[in-house]
């Protein structure tokens, strides 16, 4: 007699399962999640690419030197992709901090949307889309017409870009700092064994080190609306801007990181599939471990421990 593939499972099932076949299987939203997650954060690598691209190319146009030392023939040159790199700092910083407050969402306050801390993760990740979309712009039509960004003789107006970069550096002290703030807090009302929040914790107080960065480029914003000599006091808004956008890609990457070790560390050691070492098998079928779901929204922290260990 003939087998019908239609009803015939690939893997014999273990004894008192019945097998459940399906015309079409939906896509877990976990799986969702983390395509997402991983897509915006591709996106926003590529962004930074051509940002540290620009600026270096501005660097062989005289950024970092004296602007006394750089001719009007490379000043030109040098202020038009000083735009670029402004304008180009504003997509990877909103994808990478839209991908923190995401994620700190889904780990912490997945089935608590209630709360305050949920609702402040809400404003945030609005704010930023505001704030970077309308910085984006502003320094895109920075001059009406662009022309006049290279030759300021022309006719028409521009506005001041160097107090648009103090303002950008202060919301961006402020923004940091709370996106700190809320994984820290949040991890230590949990009640989880002290290792297991201070190893959470670690995860995302990297993100110290974009605050801190952000700290040093409002001071050399500050310095730069206080001199004339622009091409000289760019360069530390500039280098410490690649701090801050990198740091902050490496918050939103982190928290992958252990499920992409655990995904490497259960592989069988002769294939490097994963489903191989289970293929027509029984006894090894029966004993794989069961996934563990957070459906409890009490606070004692075992929920959202499930919740940290499916998202990473």
């Amino acid at each position: 007699m003939d087998t019908d593939p239609y009803h015939t499972p690939a893997l014999p099932p273990p004894d008192g399962i019945e097998p459940k076949f399906r015309d079409y299987y939906p896509i877990k939203g976990s799986q969702i999640a983390l395509a997402a997650i991983l897509l915006i954060l591709s996106t926003s690598g590529l962004f930074f690419a051509a940002f540290t691209s620009l600026k270096l190319v501005a660097n062989t146009y005289g950024q970092g030197y004296h602007q006394w030392d750089v001719n009007l023939v490379n000043i030109q040159h040098f202020l038009l992709f000083q735009n670029l790199v402004e304008t180009l700092y504003c997509p990877p910083m909103l994808l990478a901090k839209y991908t923190v407050l995401r994620q700190i969402e889904l780990i912490f306050y997945k089935h608590q949307h209630k709360k305050l801390a949920s609702k402040v993760i809400w404003v945030l990740i609005w704010a930023n889309t505001i704030f970077y979309t309308t910085i984006f712009f502003t320094f895109l039509f920075a001059c009406v017409p662009r022309a006049k960004i290279t030759n300021p003789t022309l006719d028409g107006h521009c506005i001041d870009t160097h107090a648009s970069v103090l303002a950008t550096s202060v919301i961006n002290v402020v923004s940091d700092f709370t996106i700190l703030i809320i994984p820290l807090v949040s991890v230590w009302q949990l009640h989880l064994r002290p290792k297991t929040k201070f190893g959470i914790s670690l995860v995302f107080a990297v993100g110290i080190f974009a605050t801190v960065a952000c700290i040093v480029r409002l001071y050399y914003g500050i310095e730069l609306t206080r001199s004339e000599d622009g091409t000289w006091l760019i360069e530390g808004v500039g280098t410490w801007a690649i701090v801050e956008i990198a740091t902050v890609i490496l918050v939103a990457c982190f928290p992958l990181f252990p499920r992409l070790y655990k995904h490497l560390m259960i592989r069988d050691k002769d294939s490097p599939f994963e489903m191989v070492k289970n293929y027509g098998s029984n006894k090894k079928y029966s004993n794989l471990p069961r996934p563990q779901t957070a459906t409890s929204d009490a606070g004692d922290g075992s929920s959202t421990k499930h919740l940290y260990q499916e998202t990473i």
